[in-house]
């Protein structure tokens, strides 16, 4: 099974579009992937078993491991102010997930892959890892190197800064990508569609 089938498969279990591309997965077909995903006489789901569901969704759409994600969770918590707004901020900070909002990766997948390999520059520096925390005012370049390579010049220069969000000022010109300020939970369009108050509940 290929990765993108595999993350389709994770979507329809999931219920929700964690693949992270503007064509959704579940536009076909809404049920649960296997032979008795169609079986539509399931049985109520218990409070863990939402709480959980809650976790898995917005772990998957960021594309982060148990322990990472938790650790995330924890940090909220320990912090003074709202443990939701808190998360996602820490969330939506990270180096890879600005990338992937400025319009230089089409998937959180993506993103993280060319954080990596080392194609971006965080204030003139560069910066290899995904989880680097961007702070307001940090503006995030492409390695001039990386502008001549195929995948920029033919992919990402039809996308790059289409639809970014009011936190982020892209300037397509140079390349860049300024992180203006933290966002608000209500302006991250993924937290209609989550609960994020079962999220902290079940790591409780």
């Amino acid at each position: 099974m290929s990765i993108k089938q595999k993350k389709v498969a994770l979507s329809r279990k999931l219920g929700m579009n964690v693949v992270g591309t503007h064509r959704d997965p579940l536009a076909r077909r809404k049920h649960p992937p296997g032979q008795h995903g169609t079986n539509m006489r399931r049985k109520k789901s218990s409070d863990y078993k939402v709480r959980l569901l809650e976790k898995q969704r917005l772990r998957a759409i960021y594309n982060l491991k148990e322990r990472k994600f938790a650790s995330y969770v924890r940090e909220s918590k320990n912090k003074k102010g709202s443990s939701e707004q808190i998360l996602m901020r820490l969330l939506e900070s990270r180096l890879d997930t600005v990338a992937l909002k400025s319009g230089f990766a089409r998937t959180q997948r993506e993103a993280r892959q060319l954080v990596v390999h080392g194609h971006f520059y965080v204030n003139g520096r560069k910066a290899d890892k995904p989880s680097f925390a961007c702070r307001p005012g940090d503006v995030i370049s492409l390695k001039p190197g990386s502008m001549k390579k195929t995948f920029f010049k033919e992919k990402v220069s039809e996308v790059i800064g289409r639809g970014s969000p009011r936190w982020i000022i892209v300037n397509q010109d140079k390349w860049t990508a300024k992180y203006e300020r933290h966002p608000e939970v209500d302006e991250i369009p993924v937290t209609e569609e989550l609960n994020l108050g079962y999220i902290m509940e079940y790591y409780a």
